[in-house]
């Protein structure tokens, strides 16, 4: 989502709008609610609303990402505690449920004993240079987008051997994406929501109001309807949800040239999905001001 292009959009009768993307690649939920709570956390006299990726609560990690400080660093005890439930209630084997609970007790041991942290930890110390926005010569860093706002659309991974791949392989299975695209027309949201997904939403919803802060949730366009996703708004427990999922309604996502590979899309469908964003959220943005 193009943040610049929303905060544009969005009326302002007090000043400017302003809006950022927080998200980092592959952000599961666990580390969704760490972050959300860390901002809220911070002075938030300005802050007015936080908008989520919804996704389930999940427990597993993939092996390769093990004790690495982007797994380690969101561990707190607040996001701990949900996946540690999450994991409690979740349908597994004792010894899988047994191995992951174990998984992440030690990086949350990590996390509680700042192993790792050294380097940051000496730099500060000795030179005062913490973590910054901006590299040593003032420029904005990369990862901050490149109007910096948070923007970085994968057409700047041109030229990346992974990312590469991923769009030579979706560009060779076009029929492939066509059908994910029909199989989630037909689709219908059932079940009813996880009731620890359901209870960490309402903790956040809390914690956010208590600061001002009003919570809202985007569903992505994907190729599903996961099982309890709808339930949640419709027994109140998300207030305002986008759910941009819907081929029928917003079918320029769904096309393969808005598209880089099966599951992200371009420059242009970015574009067009932060403008669904304005068109949708702007009834809850004046409803709110």
């Amino acid at each position: 989502l193009d943040a610049e292009s929303i905060a544009a959009g969005l009326p302002s009768s007090t000043g400017t709008v302003q809006a950022f993307t927080f998200g980092v690649p592959g952000m599961r939920f666990a580390e969704t609610l760490h972050m959300a709570n860390r901002l809220l956390e911070q002075d938030c006299a300005k802050l007015k609303w936080l908008v989520l990726e919804l996704d389930d609560l999940r427990t597993d990690m993939e092996e390769e990402n093990l004790f690495t400080q982007r797994q380690v660093y969101w561990h707190d005890w607040f996001a701990s505690w949900w996946v540690l439930r999450a994991l409690m209630a979740e349908n597994l084997e004792t010894a899988e449920k047994t191995r992951r609970a174990k998984l992440h007790l030690h990086h949350f041991a990590h996390w509680l004993g700042n192993i790792g942290r050294g380097p940051a930890a000496w730099a500060l110390l000795t030179t005062g240079a913490g973590e910054s926005f901006f590299t040593a010569s003032g420029a904005l860093r990369p990862g901050i987008g490149e109007n910096g706002h948070g923007w970085r659309p994968l057409d700047v991974e041109a030229g990346n051997p992974s990312y590469e791949k991923r769009r030579r392989e979706f560009m060779a299975d076009l029929d492939g994406f066509r059908n994910s695209r029909r199989a989630l027309v037909s689709s219908q949201w059932t079940g009813p929501p996880a009731p620890v997904l359901a209870a960490a939403i309402d903790d956040l919803d809390k914690r956010a109001a208590a600061r001002g802060v009003q919570l809202a949730f985007i569903i992505l366009p994907g190729y599903e309807k996961p099982a309890g996703w709808m339930a949640l708004k419709e027994q109140g427990h998300i207030k305002h949800c986008l759910a941009l999922n819907d081929p029928q309604r917003g079918p320029e996502c769904y096309r393969a040239n808005n598209r880089w590979d099966l599951f992200h899309l371009n420059r242009a469908g970015s574009e067009l999905l932060s403008q669904a964003f304005i068109e949708e959220f702007k009834p809850m943005w004046e409803e709110q001001r």
